[in-house]
């Protein structure tokens, strides 16, 4: 969840500077931080791995709603 958590701040922080008028080296800065960011991993079902460490087994019967949220598009 916090990888998908840090896509949104950064990806919010892009378009809140630009929509402001702040100058492009900090868009810039905002877009390279994003895209420092380690992609998705998926387990073996397919299904959206919890944890960035392959050793960590999945507890798929531990899930939490808050894992949902970096799966949609806040674009409220």
């Amino acid at each position: 969840m916090e990888i998908g958590a840090a896509e949104q701040l950064l990806g919010n922080a892009v378009q809140a500077a630009k929509f402001m008028g702040r100058p492009a080296k900090l868009q810039e800065k905002w877009a390279a931080l994003f895209g420092k960011l380690p992609e998705c991993d998926f387990a073996t079902d397919g299904s959206l791995r919890g944890c960035l460490w392959p050793e960590i087994e999945e507890n798929n019967s531990h899930r939490h709603a808050s894992n949902v949220v970096t799966n949609s598009d806040l674009d409220l």
